[in-house]
């Protein structure tokens, strides 16, 4: 059966619309582990969040924070068009992205945070290990969607089987299968 326009417009819409909104969870997710980072080390230290000098002067506190965002919207924009433009996106991609996406605002931000070393190092402690979470589990996801996949495989392997020994069996028929043929699986 033939899949009508409105379907075909409707299906490539909702494709779009998806892998956009799988982009934005990922920019989120690395957002938010970025900023949970910084908000920690600057819970550590004493003071407040920010450049030095930015509260003097208002332009140049402003200024030193678009400069600072600048390359993240620039990431967020080339990175937006090759996640909606791309064939296949998995697991793997979004884990990329989220993960770039922590370390780059863990990493023009942590200047910002007051005190010593030690609360830029805790702030980098926590992205990494936050994105090492999230990357064993896009592991583990793609861990069980393999052995899902293999299962289902020999399942159909089994089903085969008997199917090729029901119509030898009714038909007198012999059919072999891909590894009777020395085809790999």
């Amino acid at each position: 059966m033939k899949a009508g326009f409105i379907e075909l417009l409707v299906d490539s819409i909702g494709w779009v619309l998806l892998k956009a909104l799988v982009f934005a969870m990922a920019i989120l997710s690395g957002a938010g582990i970025g900023v949970l980072s910084l908000m920690a080390g600057t819970a550590l230290a004493e003071g407040s969040f920010g450049y030095a000098g930015g509260g003097e002067v208002g332009v140049q506190g402003g200024l030193m924070y678009v400069l600072a965002v600048l390359p993240i919207i620039a990431f967020v924009f080339w990175t937006g068009m090759w996640f909606i433009r791309s064939e296949n996106v998995e697991a793997k991609h979004w884990n990329i992205l989220a993960t770039l996406q922590a370390f780059m605002i863990t990493g023009i931000f942590i200047m910002a945070i007051p005190g010593g070393i030690l609360p830029k190092i805790v702030a980098a402690a926590i992205t990494i290990a936050f994105t090492t979470a999230i990357r064993r589990a896009v592991r583990r996801y793609g861990k069980f969607e393999a052995n899902r996949g293999r299962n289902h495989l020999e399942e159909l392997l089994a089903a085969n089987v008997e199917r090729r020994a029901g119509l030898e069996k009714k038909f007198g028929t012999v059919s072999s299968s891909a590894e009777d043929l020395g085809i790999p699986i």
